[in-house]
């Protein structure tokens, strides 16, 4: 886990997110993301388009990274599982 990632996770966790789920959660955190400008300079919100998928969006932010890695780290951030996004959502992704 990256720096940016436990910082983002330790700021959301204190401000009670913890126990929401689902797509709420990912709007809620990037309310969060929007609202906290320490949180808002290392991150931003991407909506998830047709046919994308989570290394698709990956890609399109990773800049130099890996990939693979920053995928990782979306899906953390976004406390999604299972690897999988839906056209629509919205996700909060590191800025590179």
């Amino acid at each position: 886990m990256t720096v940016g990632v436990a910082a983002l996770l330790l700021a959301l966790g204190l401000v009670g997110l913890a126990g929401l789920a689902g797509a709420g959660e990912t709007v809620a955190r990037g309310q969060v993301a929007a609202a906290d400008p320490a949180i808002r300079d290392q991150t931003s919100l991407v909506t998830v388009r047709a046919g994308e998928t989570l290394p698709d969006v990956a890609r399109a932010v990773a800049g130099g990274h890996p990939a693979s890695a920053v995928a990782q780290e979306i899906a953390e951030i976004n406390g999604i599982a299972d690897g999988h996004v839906i056209a629509g959502q919205t996700l909060v992704v590191p800025r590179y």
